[in-house]
């Protein structure tokens, strides 16, 4: 049962936008890996992949309940899906422990692979928190570190890589515009160009176009670009914020303020979403 519940997350993983059919099927997954885990408590095979069908829905503090269970268990994957799941949710500073963690853990046990990808994650939170220098520091570790988990990531190094010294001209101001904006855009464009779903090069574009000067930004462009990075991934706090901000700067108020409230009742619970929302009804960057 667990593995024909495995097949249907590897198959759902991918798709942005659930079918009626799509919804049915990961509803049933999800009813047999409750009661997978109700039999047996202490499985922590069932526990993650509960926690992933319900991180496909949205359903994040019951993943995170389940990623994090799953790990005390002995799961060290479920480390990283913990990760994720914080990173979903925007508490990056928790995220980035968590991503920490999950590295130490899989250097103890010397699995690369993971520690690989506790590097990435580690990367992408700072990306998202604008800390440029620490997310290059960690994607020169993977690129430096094990040959083989390097080269099985290298589609995301490349994505995560463009992304982070696209936010750096930013950062750095009108003369590195100049000089690196063209480049610093298409190297967005061409890597989104390899994945037209990854939600973290639409952000990272959509942001260059909302944020940099006239001749290299294009706000409308930028409302397209993260309004599809949410569609992609729908409970991303970070991703929706800034879409809602080009909402504000492209002068649609009405829209803007509907989505405020909108994102300000979806993500209640959340803590680490009240700052963002305090910026956003003052008309501030998130």
């Amino acid at each position: 049962m667990i593995a024909v519940t495995f097949a249907a997350m590897v198959a759902f993983a991918a798709v942005p936008a659930f079918s009626q059919e799509d919804n049915r099927l990961l509803e049933g997954a999800r009813e047999q890996l409750e009661a997978a885990v109700r039999r047996n408590p202490a499985d922590f095979k069932a526990r993650t992949l509960l926690g992933k069908a319900y991180w496909l829905v949205g359903a994040f503090d019951k993943a995170l309940e389940q990623f994090k269970q799953a790990a005390t268990l002995g799961d060290l994957g479920a480390l990283l899906y913990t990760a994720d799941a914080l990173t979903e949710r925007g508490d990056l500073v928790a995220a980035r422990d968590a991503y920490e963690t999950a590295r130490m853990a899989a250097r103890r046990t010397q699995d690369a692979g993971r520690q690989a990808e506790a590097q990435l994650g580690l990367a992408h939170v700072e990306l998202l928190r604008g800390a440029y220098e620490k997310a290059l520091t960690s994607l020169d570790a993977v690129q430096n570190g094990d040959k083989q988990a390097a080269m099985r990531l290298r589609g995301r190094l490349f994505a995560l890589r463009n992304a982070v010294r696209a936010g750096q001209v930013l950062q750095e101001g009108m003369v590195a515009m100049w000089t690196e904006g063209a480049r610093a855009r298409e190297a967005l464009n061409n890597a989104l160009a390899l994945d037209e779903n990854d939600a973290r090069i639409l952000y990272a574009l959509g942001r260059f176009y909302l944020e940099a000067p006239a001749g290299f930004g294009d706000p409308e462009h930028a409302e397209i670009l993260l309004a599809r990075a949410v569609k992609v991934r729908p409970g991303n706090v970070i991703y929706r914020a800034w879409w809602i901000r080009t909402l504000q700067q492209r002068g649609k108020e009405v829209e803007a303020s509907r989505e405020i409230a909108n994102f300000e009742q979806a993500y209640a619970a959340y803590p680490a979403s009240r700052p963002i929302v305090e910026r956003l009804k003052e008309g501030r960057a998130p």
